[in-house]
């Protein structure tokens, strides 16, 4: 079997983010026998949709954050494949409500359905949803989705959720939150009778409590990207192929050491790379960073 890998990053729309990768492997003797693995890493807005090829179908879709210029598109990208598996954080119901309360209203700006935004933050039982938790069980099952799209183990994909470690400052703004609205159930039920009203006011309540809380901090969106998922993807040691990988990082703080330091660590322990490709998102360009790993050891060169 002969694998052609493509990646390709779409940022045309500023500000907003999707980046498609395909497999199609073919079988060397009969070339018309194709199998083929597509994935989406964020969708930040629905016309991204009409450029992902094969008429948009894809197998995997990986939501880094709940930000909106990340999951814009991604109603309409799921609706589109009903069967495809979707990644996303797994936050606990403080964090949810911290995160709608803070971007109800640019879900609204967006367009972001509904229904959607109820399966995202209620996070319950889902076949095709992994709400990256239990790290041993929810990398076999994307890695049987995959085997058995291709019949091969050729390729790899590995998420690593991300955590600030700061969040526990939070606390205190959940809480008033809570004490006003009530919980998650309760805020989502006053999205769905009125999504408009029902979104400023929270939003103007998180506002109020975040400058109580941090009266000298000067920018107030500050929770959707604290907890996100980065994606290494790459060919898995079976193979005898260059063993080059993919990282997606979505908005993730690299600069805080303590997290980089146990990210590093664990990218160190997928033994198939030997050579990495970081792609960050910058002042709305894609900015493709060279992370060399050698002898076990780590040489990051940016």
């Amino acid at each position: 079997m002969k694998f052609t890998i493509c990646q390709k990053q779409f940022q045309e729309l500023s500000g907003n983010n999707c980046h498609y990768g395909c497999i199609t492997g073919v079988q060397e003797k009969d070339e018309k026998e194709k199998r083929r693995f597509s994935w989406v890493y964020d969708c930040g807005h629905k016309d991204f949709n009409r450029q992902i090829p094969d008429n948009g179908k894809v197998d995997l879709i990986v939501l880094s954050h709940f930000d909106a210029d990340h999951v814009g598109g991604a109603y309409d990208l799921i609706q589109r494949n009903k069967g495809a598996m979707c990644i996303a954080p797994y936050l606990d119901e403080d964090m949810r409500i911290l995160i709608l309360s803070e971007n109800s209203e640019s879900y609204i700006q967006s367009d972001i359905d509904i229904q959607f935004i109820e399966r995202l933050f209620r996070q319950g039982a889902d076949d095709n949803f992994i709400f990256i938790r239990d790290e041993e069980h929810d990398l076999k099952k994307i890695k049987d989705r995959v085997t058995t799209k291709l019949q091969s183990d050729f390729w790899t994909f590995y998420p690593l959720q991300y955590q600030d470690p700061s969040l526990k400052q939070y606390q205190y703004v959940c809480n008033g939150i809570k004490n006003k609205f009530g919980s998650l159930t309760n805020i989502l039920k006053g999205l769905s009778n009125n999504r408009t009203a029902f979104s400023k006011q929270l939003y103007n309540e998180y506002k109020k409590l975040i400058l109580q809380a941090f009266p000298k901090k000067k920018q107030i969106s500050v929770t959707a990207n604290s907890i996100s998922v980065c994606l290494y993807s790459g060919p898995t040691n079976s193979f005898n192929y260059q063993p080059v990988g993919w990282l997606h990082t979505g908005d993730t703080n690299l600069k805080n050491k303590s997290w980089f330091n146990t990210f590093k660590s664990r990218l160190l322990n997928i033994k198939t790379i030997s050579e990495l490709f970081l792609y960050r998102i910058m002042a709305q360009k894609v900015v493709i960073i060279p992370l060399c790993f050698k002898n076990g050891r780590s040489l990051f060169m940016c």
